[in-house]
């Protein structure tokens, strides 16, 4: 049958797809910004403390005599051989400088030539609490600053007299290039922010124009469809109504020259037949008929009423059946259909069962289970149960299951089939509950 046009469900998928993408740009910019954040916040605590261990770890290599020397002869052996000594830390651990200063913040000595003996290191200032902590026996790491284009980074330690009070303090300055590529993350993200902004304004205006035009192909596929489904249903109505008619038309004929005993027969053709037509034409009028009322009514009992009429073709193959209800709850729907869905699928449940066997009717809150002991349906054809015109019996029409299926889910619910060689198993499920106006 022919789809309702949904035009206006297009134009809403269409919003919330740019919605959600434009949630999706900016959680990825968020997220990004944070990773950068915590990087950033990650790499400086790290890196302040790996320079104040090695400030101190120098520290502790350099000995009280030499630092005495040093103070008192910049020239002497002993200040010659630290000299060496803070040069060859300084080129081995890749430092910018290594400083060695008294408590009053006087330069005694500057490895790399940065700064002249006997000034004032001029990162004191700046450096004012790193130092006075060095000062008080702590080593203490600098805040990050740029110098020269690129990221640097001191720490001070305390240099220990021979009575273990501090006497002098050693400084380095170290490079910290990996922020160099933090700075290029972070423009990175500015950049990508700029240009996701662009993108999330034309991926809107593309799907919103996508949806009208869909909208538009959709209106003029549902046109299409509506006249081939029509087409579909004539030819199938025609195939249907053309066997009956002419067996009846036989019939008609044969009554002209047949004797009493046979016209009784040929009578009974053609009030079948005529019965055949009547019940074919009432499944193509199931899909155009509007729902009627609905009220409160239980499947389970609906289901055992059905199953008390059907007595007499349970009786031709010595079939019974077993009907359980559980917990049941009411549902609210039209009752000529509920029962029209449930007599379809007891029929074929008789029709598939064989001699003997038995068929069971579960019913509990607010579905109904019906299972047969047949011989059960292929596993490639259980999908196609549900399509019109499928049928697999001679005189079948192909549409009781597809009739059951369009009733169940008009009344707000779903049918399943789960079939295997020992049977199958239909169960029709449905939302609604009792009424309570």
């Amino acid at each position: 049958m022919p789809q309702k046009y949904h035009g206006g469900l297009v134009k809403i998928l269409a919003k919330w797809a740019f919605a959600a993408l434009l949630l999706a740009i900016v959680i990825f910019n968020v997220g990004n910004w944070v990773i950068y954040s915590k990087s950033k916040t990650v790499l400086e605590n790290e890196l302040g403390k790996r320079q104040s261990f090695l400030a101190s770890v120098i520290a502790e290599g350099v000995r009280t005599s030499e630092m005495r020397a040093l103070s008192e002869d910049p020239n002497s052996v002993f200040a010659g051989i630290l000299k060496d000594k803070i040069d060859g830390l300084r080129k081995r651990g890749g430092f910018t400088s290594i400083n060695l200063l008294d408590t009053t913040g006087a330069v005694l000595y500057s490895s790399g030539g940065l700064f002249a003996i006997g000034e004032r290191f001029p990162y004191i200032p700046a450096d004012k609490i790193a130092f006075l902590s060095a000062i008080s026996g702590i080593p203490a790491a600098t805040e990050l600053y740029k110098a020269g284009g690129i990221y640097l980074r001191g720490a001070y330690a305390p240099i220990v007299d021979e009575l273990g009070d501090v006497g002098w303090i050693i400084n380095i300055e170290a490079g910290a290039e990996f922020f160099g590529i933090l700075s290029l993350m972070r423009r990175s993200i500015v950049i990508f922010l700029a240009i996701s902004v662009i993108v999330a304004i034309v991926c809107g205006a593309v799907l919103i124009r996508a949806g009208i035009e869909i909208s538009r192909m959709e209106k003029a596929l549902v046109n299409a469809s509506t006249f081939a489904s029509i087409g579909e249903m004539a030819s199938g109505l025609g195939q249907e109504v053309r066997n009956p008619l002419a067996i009846i038309k036989a019939s008609a004929e044969s009554l002209k020259t047949a004797d009493e005993n046979k016209k009784a027969k040929l009578v009974e053709f053609i009030s079948e037949e005529g019965a055949r037509i009547d019940e074919t034409l009432d499944g193509y009028l199931t899909f155009a008929r509007p729902a009627g009322q609905k009220k409160n009514i239980f499947l389970g009992e609906i289901a055992e009423d059905i199953a008390e009429k059907l007595k007499d073709k349970l009786s031709i193959k010595n079939l019974k059946i077993k009907s359980e209800r559980n917990e049941e709850e009411p549902i609210l729907a039209n009752e000529n259909g509920i029962r029209r869905a449930i007599l379809n699928v007891l029929l074929n449940a008789i029709e598939a069962s064989p001699e003997g066997r038995e068929i069971s009717i579960l019913s509990r809150s607010k579905e109904l289970v019906v299972s047969d002991r047949g011989q059960g349906i292929p596993h490639k054809k259980i999908k196609s149960v549900f399509e019109p015109f499928y049928t697999t019996k001679p005189d079948g029409t192909g549409l009781g299951l597809t009739i059951t299926k369009q009733i169940v889910e008009n009344e707000g619910g779903q049918i399943e089939i789960e079939s295997t060689k020992g049977g199958t198993r239909i169960k029709m499920e449905f939302n609604r509950g009792l009424n309570l106006a």
